[in-house]
């Protein structure tokens, strides 16, 4: 009995450990979107993927707006990218980049960017 508890214990244990470890290699990352002309993304928007899963679903300028921002979390090593872009009218105004946790940008490109 002593011995099943001894590895109950060491078990929560190691999965605290490695639980914290994880959560301490993540940090919260921003897309910001930028809008040229200042009336939003006229109807393009996308998706932030990080490992192949949506994390941010339609992101977008909104009308009247010349800028927007969404966050989330990843890790080092994962791989963000942007997909299933929207087309909407003026797609020569859209802009964005992403930046880290430090607020460094790691990423940045136009609108049909991959963002890898």
């Amino acid at each position: 009995m002593k011995n099943r508890a001894y590895l109950g214990l060491l078990m929560f244990c190691f999965l605290f450990v490695f639980s914290s470890k994880q959560a301490d290699a993540q940090c919260t990352h921003t897309f910001n979107m930028y809008d040229s002309y200042g009336d939003g993304w006229n109807g393009s928007s996308v998706d932030i993927t990080v490992n192949g899963i949506v994390v941010v679903g339609g992101a977008t300028v909104p009308t009247n707006g010349s800028s927007a921002t969404a966050t989330f979390n990843a890790s080092t090593g994962d791989n963000i990218a942007l997909a299933n872009w929207v087309t909407g009218s003026w797609t020569s105004e859209v802009s964005w980049d992403i930046t880290n946790g430090n607020g460094t940008i790691i990423s940045s490109g136009t609108y049909g960017g991959a963002g890898n």
